[in-house]
């Protein structure tokens, strides 16, 4: 489709699929098109965003240059530097792709998020949250899962929340596997600047060889 607006609009035309995957053939740096179409810190501005009993995974890959081999140095990158990533409508499921999200800060709005196999490279990215950049008031569940990923010292994640930057109701649950972690992990909502935010509901955090 060319760009990822494209696809996540192509993507939005099939309300009966549950799953879908984006390849990036070669290296690709989002726009700020791009960035609008996966969503916005309303959670729900997105091209997806109206999506509530019917979100789609969406699974991002990367294509492998066979060549050079298999590991991560033949992975394609996604970037996406500086900016503020938002996952509106669907639950975001990255592999086997080399993110540069240096300088970002990445919210799933309480969607399913995962990543699955990759690198983070280029430098350091500000944060992770699982949850959402404003508070909600309703009861949601969802998961934010580390598995078999690879940090850096100079290209950490800083700060991965299980929560939002904002107070949250419902369950967390924080799964880490087999992971190299470079960075502050908190299970729930953690401060921002001087602001502590507060997480009501369950919250599980299984770390396992991390």
């Amino acid at each position: 489709y060319g760009t990822l607006k494209s696809a996540l609009t192509a993507i939005n035309t099939d309300t009966t699929s549950n799953s879908f995957k984006i390849t990036f053939l070669d290296n690709y740096t989002a726009s700020s098109a791009d960035l609008s179409a996966m969503g916005s810190k309303y959670g729900t501005r997105g091209v997806l965003g109206k999506r509530t009993t019917n979100k789609p995974t969406i699974v991002f890959t990367g294509a492998t240059n066979y060549s050079t081999g298999t590991s991560y140095s033949s992975w394609t990158t996604f970037t996406s530097q500086k900016q503020g990533i938002y996952f509106d409508g669907f639950n975001a499921y990255f592999t086997h792709v080399n993110l540069d999200w240096s300088g970002s800060t990445v919210y799933g709005n309480q969607n399913d998020t995962t990543f699955d196999d990759v690198k983070f490279v280029g430098g350091a990215v500000t944060a992770i949250y699982g949850g959402r950049y404003y508070s909600n008031s309703t009861n949601v569940s969802y998961n934010l899962k580390f598995e078999d990923v690879e940090m850096t010292k100079d290209a950490p994640v800083k700060k991965i929340f299980g929560g939002g930057q904002d107070n949250s109701t419902g369950t967390i649950n924080l799964t880490m596997t087999n992971c190299t972690i470079y960075g502050n992990v908190y299970a729930s909502s953690g401060p921002y600047n001087s602001t502590t935010y507060t997480h009501t509901g369950d919250v599980h955090a299984t770390l396992q060889d991390t």
